[in-house]
């Protein structure tokens, strides 16, 4: 097994969250959209603390990809003026 983690499209965790809403099961849910448990949970509280309610509506915010850390945008920009390719 892979140790490599893949992110869910936008698209599978806006129905997993609406089938959540229509009641359906977190076994069913992974079958449909390959959402494992686990991160089906996370997905479903991290929509809670963005204003989602379970059987409400789905916005954009509630799914969106969240800040994901990395090399800072200043030392790129400060590598770049000395030459170094970036």
């Amino acid at each position: 097994m892979s140790d490599i983690r893949r992110q869910s499209s936008i698209a599978a965790r806006v129905q997993a969250l609406t089938l959540h809403g229509l009641g359906v099961k977190t076994p069913e849910i992974f079958r449909v959209t390959g959402i494992k448990r686990e991160s089906f949970k996370a997905l479903l509280r991290r929509a809670k603390d963005r204003g989602y309610t379970p059987g409400g509506p789905i916005k954009d915010g509630h799914v969106a990809d969240g800040h994901r850390s990395g090399r800072p945008k200043v030392a790129n920009k400060r590598l770049a003026s000395r030459g170094f390719r970036v």
